[in-house]
């Protein structure tokens, strides 16, 4: 022990020392190896797959709301897509601002 009362200058207690350099020793074997940009890549690509399946589900549920047959679906989605082109062109927020404001949600960190 020391008389200075600034707790960062006192020395490291030998026991400190020791469970420190345990513990540190540990951690490095449970280290998985993985790469983080790998990770990131996997987790942006399973958003995408996600939401392509929700688009697909909500697209087949405006179908069935509509009252369109199986085989007039793929007519009826590019149909859907003209409408919604044009409540793109439509809305009152530039669509620049819309993607900047998507793009900040998905960092995939």
């Amino acid at each position: 022990m020391t008389a200075d009362r600034n707790r960062s200058r006192w020395p490291v207690h030998e026991l400190w020392r020791a469970v420190t350099e345990v513990v540190g020793e540990g951690v490095n074997e449970m280290r998985s190896g993985v790469v983080l940009d790998e990770v990131k890549t996997a987790n942006r690509e399973e958003h995408k797959r996600m939401l392509d399946t929700q688009i697909l589900g909500l697209l087949i549920s405006r179908a069935a709301a509509e009252g369109i047959r199986a085989g007039e679906v793929e007519r009826f989605m590019l149909h859907q897509v003209h409408i919604l082109r044009e409540k793109l062109r439509e809305h009152p927020v530039p669509l620049d601002e819309r993607l900047e404001k998507a793009k900040a949600r998905y960092r995939f960190r």
